[in-house]
This record gives structure tokens, sequence and C-alpha cells, in this order.
């Protein structure tokens, strides 16, 4: 007659090798999704490049409305500038010169 066999004990080193699996997994989830993790660094870095875009658009128009100030400062004063910019806010024109007036809306087909 045989004896029944029995299932193996936990043994230590299985124990260990089932903890450090475990772990293994564990620190690799971490490593993707984690706060600090690869999936972050990306979102982040896609919001870095989205910033950064946004600061040199606005250092662009920064210096574009800096040179403009400095074409009416009245020792460089640009009279080209000035009479362009009150024709437009005031609505001046020269007196041989013929206005036509193209309210909203009007001739849509042609822009």
């Amino acid at each position: 007659m045989s004896t029944p066999t029995r299932a193996p004990a936990l043994t230590t080193a299985g124990l260990v090798a089932g903890l450090l699996a475990a772990a293994n997994i564990w620190l690799g989830l971490s490593i993707a999704f984690g706060d600090q993790g690869l999936v972050t660094r990306d979102r982040l870095a896609a919001e870095a490049a989205a910033i950064q875009a946004d600061l040199e658009t606005l250092v662009a128009r920064q210096a574009k409305l800096e040179r403009r100030i400095e074409l009416m400062k009245p020792e460089t004063l640009d009279l080209d500038l000035l009479e362009e910019r009150a024709r437009e806010m005031l609505g001046y024109a020269r007196p041989d010169e013929i206005v036509a007036e193209i309210r909203e809306g009007e001739f849509a087909e042609f822009q």
C-alpha cells in the first residue's frame, strides 16, 4: 500500500520568491502610473511644451508692442504711424480723399 502524497509545504524560499514577484509588480506599476511615473512625466512634458509656446507668443507680442511704443515717443515719433492711428481711431481723412464706409456684414461675399 502506498502512502498518500501531501502537498509540499510552503517553504521560505517560495515565500521570498512570491514576495519579490509582488514587489516587482508593484514597483513596475508605480514606475509607470505613479505620481512621478512615466505617464505623469509625459503629461507634464506636454503641458510644459504648451506653456512654452504660449510664452514665446507672449514675448513676441510684447516685443511688437514695445517697438510701437518706442515709435510713439516724442524723440522718435514716426509721423506715418501717428497719421495711421489718427485715421483709424478718429476717422480722419484728407480733403482730397474719397471715403467709402462699409458696415459690418455688407459685402461679406468679398471677404
